[in-house]
């Protein structure tokens, strides 16, 4: 079982890297790592309990551990509809990120497209158009990568 769980850290560790490479921070694998959890956590909080489950189903093991750690479980989804409410979802969740990692509404716009992209290569593309739908009409306009490619 250890040799298993040093094959989960080592995927979640190439995960870290390419999204620091894709958010511009190649040489900050904590910052990448802070963006992931803000966005997970933010977009989670806003999705149906269901649909979260389904989305965590599908994500490697230490990603898993990310989504759900620091949950309180919610029947009804936290709302925001603006992209300005996302960004300041974003940076509330202080406690995962720095004020840095999300300057402005357009980098936290990149860094959730960034982490979608990222997530594509583990998450059907079915289960990112179902999360997506969930979202508010003013984010689904801002997701811009095509998530029929992964």
């Amino acid at each position: 079982m250890p040799k298993q769980f040093i094959i989960y850290a080592q995927e979640a560790q190439r995960f870290v890297e390419s999204l620091a490479q894709d958010l511009g921070c190649p040489n900050d694998h904590d910052k990448a790592r802070r963006v992931l959890k803000a966005v997970l956590h933010t977009v989670r909080d806003r999705i149906l309990i269901s649909e979260s489950f389904q989305l965590m189903a599908q994500l490697p093991t230490i990603l898993k551990g990310i989504f759900v750690e620091d949950w309180k479980y919610s029947e009804k989804p936290l709302k925001f509809h603006t992209t300005d409410s996302l960004w300041e979802a974003l940076l509330a969740s202080e406690h995962l990120a720095e004020p840095d990692d999300f300057p402005n509404k357009e980098y936290a716009i990149f860094a959730v497209n960034t982490v979608f992209k990222n997530l594509s290569h583990f998450v059907s593309a079915g289960e990112l158009k179902d999360v997506i739908a969930q979202l508010p009409t003013a984010i689904k306009e801002v997701i811009d990568f095509d998530v029929t490619t992964n």
